[in-house]
């Protein structure tokens, strides 16, 4: 948030990718060009309401992804007929987060270092103008931390709800398959 490069090299591409889809809306009469030059405007990394998201993002966004998960993780040990409390589960995901957490960190410092914001993983090998910004966006999704952090939980929900790891291992790694798959290539 605080190293100005990697914030507007950030904030490039997405005003980039908010251009084009407000120009479509424009040329389709849902938005006029004014709208859309202010909507532009309005994107600016340095503005208050940028870093009141960003900073309350930062709070409030580990709680959500934490009940969410555990929740669709309650729902699937319900399915395989587990037997288990909910506390369980959000100790699993949530001890399993500070495996992410780190993962984090040392991405934020290979990013500050390298100037682009990386994960550790495949995309460190490639650039989006290499490969295309949704594969590049698949390979983002796909990092060392992401398998060790799903890999925990998938052991430590065999363990909490009585189920074999070959079951809750399908269950963990197949929602997580379908959500990488999703969320690059559908948005």
């Amino acid at each position: 948030m605080q190293d100005a490069e990697l914030t507007s090299k950030t904030m490039d591409k997405q005003k980039e990718k908010m251009r084009e889809k407000f120009q479509e809306s424009v040329q389709q009469g849902k938005m006029t060009q004014e709208d859309s030059d202010k909507a532009l405007e309005s994107m600016n990394p340095s503005g208050m309401m940028f870093k009141v998201f960003a900073f309350g993002g930062s709070v409030v966004g580990p709680f959500i992804i934490l009940l969410l998960l555990s929740v669709f993780y309650l729902i699937a040990l319900k399915i395989m007929k587990g037997q288990f409390d909910f506390t369980n589960i959000l100790n699993v995901v949530g001890l399993a987060m500070l495996i992410g957490s780190i993962g984090s960190l040392i991405a934020v410092v290979i990013s500050v270092l390298k100037g682009n914001m990386v994960t550790i993983g495949p995309s460190l090998l490639f650039s989006e103008e290499s490969v295309g910004q949704k594969i590049y966006t698949l390979l983002t999704k796909i990092d060392l931390f992401s398998i060790w952090f799903y890999a925990v939980i998938a052991i430590g929900l065999s363990k909490v709800g009585r189920v074999s790891i070959v079951k809750s291992s399908a269950v963990v790694f197949g929602l997580w398959i379908v959500y990488i798959l999703v969320s690059s290539f559908v948005f």
